[in-house]
């Protein structure tokens, strides 16, 4: 196929596809840099801004999760493969933003990696924060109803918008 071709495949249609897999690859690629970061104490791979707040260890494994479940949402995968993502996904988000709203630590935080006390723009080691917590419960539930009939197809996507009226919030 020459490049013609290929450019004529590309259609108003795709556009979402295309936009759907950027952001995939995104959330992927920063979640698991983020996470190597922890992994391999480079911490300029988890403070992207040099401002010494730091992407967490369980804000870069959600971002990761729900980057693949996009990439695979985008091949055609399993449905049940995605929606299980989408709750894992959900479920990092629920129980951070659980954990603030009830002062309750479950441990999740430093299951994987120790953060010292006392971070920068921090609330307990290695948690989260409430919009990035409330974001990644939204979008898990929306990669979990992506999957679903077409009533929870409409409500991945009011979901969705949540997300990105609250990250415009923070702008």
């Amino acid at each position: 196929m020459s490049s013609g071709q290929a450019m004529r495949k590309l259609t108003v249609s795709s556009v979402p596809l295309l936009l759907t897999a950027a952001t995939g690859v995104f959330a992927l690629a920063g979640g698991t840099a983020s996470f190597l970061g922890w992994a391999a104490s480079v911490y300029r791979l988890t403070d992207w801004s040099g401002s010494g707040i730091t992407m967490k260890p369980n804000a870069a494994l959600a971002a990761a999760v729900a980057g693949f479940a996009l990439l695979l949402s985008v091949k055609g995968a399993q449905r049940p493969v995605i929606r299980i993502l989408g709750m894992f996904v959900a479920a990092i988000g629920g129980v951070t933003l659980l954990e603030h709203l009830t002062g309750w630590n479950v441990g999740i935080d430093t299951l994987l990696f120790d953060e010292a006390p006392g971070a920068l723009a921090t609330a307990a080691p290695g948690r989260m924060g409430p919009p990035a917590s409330i974001s990644f419960l939204a979008a898990g539930a929306a990669l979990a109803l992506s999957t679903a009939s077409a009533r929870g197809r409409r409500w991945s996507v009011v979901l969705g918008i949540a997300v990105r009226a609250l990250r415009a919030l923070s702008l």
